[in-house]
């Protein structure tokens, strides 16, 4: 996972130089909204529109193949952007490091 790779990076003593190592992303799970975002930033449209027959207009998904070319192509041209992380650092002295989205729960017998 992508996630995991950016969380070893960042336990390196050398954090600040290993973290500029550029990474790629190649979708082929279900868990595809990275590349999707990165499909997007370089300006390929996630929904395509399309024009039916009858004029009328539609929004049309991108499918996985599409996506996975996309995303080949754009790592074969070497194109290369910044991501930004959150850092959360917890009482345990324990930092993760996270992207796209934070999740956070309670255990189930908090309340006892």
């Amino acid at each position: 996972m992508f996630s995991q790779v950016v969380n070893g990076l960042m336990e390196c003593e050398d954090w600040e130089q290993a973290i500029q190592t550029p990474l790629g992303v190649l979708p082929g799970g279900s868990g595809n909204a990275l590349a999707a975002s990165i499909h997007h930033y370089f300006g390929y449209d996630l929904p395509q529109l399309i024009y039916c027959l009858c004029g009328a207009i539609r929004l049309q998904a991108v499918s996985s193949e599409e996506l996975l070319i996309s995303c080949g192509f754009m790592l074969c041209k070497g194109l290369v952007s910044r991501l930004d992380l959150i850092s959360i650092c917890m009482a345990s002295s324990q930092c993760l490091f996270s992207f796209l989205s934070l999740a956070w729960g309670f255990v189930a017998d908090v309340d006892i």
